[in-house]
């Protein structure tokens, strides 16, 4: 267990850590950052018997004050890989425009296929546009734009990604962006999520589930009928109680559905 904090006061970041050549010093407080984000509060390690085991620290810091720095140096200094996320795609532009030395990654609609979409010769459409292996010769091969992102991703000690590209990933791979082998495997071992505030909407979000008229058959298809007949599709024929009662059905249903998808999770 570590039980000081670490001295970066004569610390060169760019020097030292291969982070953009403006930053050759870490504020005081970026310091006080970084080891938080590190030990927690009074550095006794993750193991402090006076806070106990924690998973997650929460630090905040005053505008202006570099906390972009600090969250890689913490990166950096934690000894193995992690992502950073942002919570909007110019966040992140601004990270990789600053020269932080992460491979930056996002959805597939951000990279332009080599290939040109077949209804329209002249242009090239997007990794998202032609991620069908019957639709793109390139989809899931090396000579996928997109696919070489992501192995340099799963080499890389450090990612730049932002909440959504980072959900969508892990949803259908939960080792997304991890490197190694199955017999030798590099997990992510730390992540920081910037803008915290916002990582709850963005969540809420990705969770959001569309019910369609599809899903209200499936799961109350006779109720469903009886009501739209006894109202004559009238869209105020579904504020009445007995509407409430078929929709808590519908509910159920697509729940149990949820519930079955994180369960194989």
């Amino acid at each position: 267990m570590i039980t000081s904090l670490l001295d970066l006061s004569h610390t060169n970041p760019a020097e030292d850590f291969g982070m953009p050549g403006k930053f050759t010093k870490l504020r005081e407080i970026q310091q006080e950052v970084v080891n938080f984000a590190l030990y927690g509060g009074g550095g006794g390690g993750m193991d402090d018997p006076d806070l106990g085991p924690r998973r997650f620290h929460a630090a905040g810091a005053p505008g202006g004050v570099g906390k972009s720095l600090a969250s890689h140096m913490a990166g950096r200094l934690s000894g193995g890989k992690y992502v950073a996320l942002t919570a909007t795609k110019s966040l992140q532009e601004q990270e990789v425009d600053a020269g932080f030395p992460v491979v930056d990654v996002r959805g597939k609609s951000n990279y332009n296929c080599i290939d040109y979409d077949p209804l329209h010769p002249d242009q090239r459409w997007s990794c998202e546009e032609g991620s069908d292996e019957k639709d793109c010769r390139y989809a899931g091969t090396y000579q996928c734009t997109h696919s070489i992102r992501i192995e340099e991703a799963r080499r890389s000690p450090a990612v730049l990604s932002n909440y959504h590209a980072w959900m969508h990933a892990r949803k259908y791979n939960r080792t997304a962006w991890e490197g190694g082998t199955k017999a030798r495997p590099e997990p992510i071992e730390l992540l920081i999520c910037d803008e915290f505030h916002k990582a709850m909407g963005a969540l809420a979000g990705f969770l959001n589930v569309w019910v369609s008229n599809e899903m209200l058959h499936k799961h109350a298809n006779e109720p469903v009928r009886n009501l739209i007949r006894e109202s004559k599709g009238q869209d105020w024929g579904r504020v009445g109680s007995r509407w409430v009662e078929v929709l808590t059905q519908v509910w159920m249903g697509v729940a149990g559905q949820m519930g079955k998808l994180l369960g194989d999770y």
